[in-house]
């Protein structure tokens, strides 16, 4: 975020000097939501432009880690499909993913149906099944297990308000 604002910055000051603009609206889709989500945040923290400031950001990841702040919050907003995986992906989500499929692997079940144990766990409320491991060795790898997030992982969430859209019917 903070590399697109030094890149945008210059343009945003030109349009302020040659009209009355006054609000500024950063907008992102997927990776780019995050930033924007990341950017509109910071300069509403930051309060240096004489404008409000809002970010609208489309099936963003998870990409800010820390304390609500319902001020600075409140001009974010996120719309989210709910068979996006986006909004859910993060090293925890990815690393239970790849353990599950391991353990699946020794069980002798075919693509589909691994695919099908995979996406059917309904259980949203769940701890992730991967345990926290630190290591000491140069890389930051873990041998012969799979690496694991650290605690802060798990507490990235997506900042201001979010709509989920989700099937009305099956």
């Amino acid at each position: 975020a903070t590399n697109v604002w030094h890149e945008a910055l210059p343009a945003v000051q030109a349009a302020l000097q040659q009209s009355s603009v006054r609000r500024l609206v950063v907008c992102g889709h997927s990776l780019g939501g995050g930033v924007a989500l990341l950017l509109g945040l910071r300069l509403r923290t930051e309060a240096q432009l004489p404008l409000e400031t809002f970010a609208f950001a489309a099936g963003p990841p998870p990409a800010f880690q820390g304390t609500a702040d319902r001020l600075l919050e409140e001009g974010l907003f996120a719309l989210i499909n709910g068979l996006d995986l986006v909004p859910r992906l993060s090293f925890t989500s990815v690393s239970n993913l790849v353990l599950a499929a391991r353990r699946l692997e020794a069980e002798g079940l075919s693509w589909h149906q691994k695919l099908g144990v995979l996406l059917s766990r309904d259980d949203a409320s769940a701890q992730p099944e991967v345990e926290v491991i630190s290591t000491a060795n140069d890389a930051g790898a873990v041998h012969g297990r799979i690496a694991t997030p650290n605690t802060a992982d798990r507490q990235l969430r997506i900042p201001g308000s979010a709509v989920w859209l989700m099937e009305a019917c099956s």
